[in-house]
C-alpha cells in the first residue's frame, strides 16, 4: 500500500511540474514593428429627423471603439472633440 502511494505521489508531482513548465515556457507575444494603426471614426445622430421649428432635438455623438486600456477606473479617453452647430442665419454655437 505504501509503495502505491509513493508511485501515485511521484506521478502527480511529475504531471504538476510538466503542466507548470509548459505554461512558464510559452513564448510571449510581441508588438508589431511598425505598429499597426487603425482609423477611428466618429458618429453623430440627431433625433427626431426631420425636426420642426421650435422642437427639441436630441443629439448623440460617439466614437467607434474605445481606446486600448480604457476602463471605468481610469481616464484614458478621447479628448478635444468639438461639436459645432450652425443656424440658418449663420450663427455658430459650440
Amino acid at each position: 500500500m505504501l509503495k502505491n502511494k509513493k508511485v501515485a505521489i511521484a506521478i502527480v508531482s511529475f504531471l504538476v511540474i510538466v503542466m507548470t513548465s509548459s505554461i512558464a515556457f510559452t513564448p510571449t507575444a510581441f508588438a508589431h514593428t511598425p505598429p499597426w494603426t487603425f482609423p477611428s471614426y466618429s458618429y453623430l445622430v440627431a433625433s427626431p429627423n426631420p425636426v420642426g421649428v421650435g422642437q427639441t432635438v436630441s443629439i448623440s455623438m460617439w466614437a467607434d471603439y474605445p481606446l486600448p486600456s480604457s476602463a471605468v477606473t481610469n481616464d484614458i479617453r478621447r479628448h478635444d472633440y468639438t461639436l459645432t452647430f450652425t443656424a440658418p442665419d449663420v450663427k455658430v454655437t459650440s
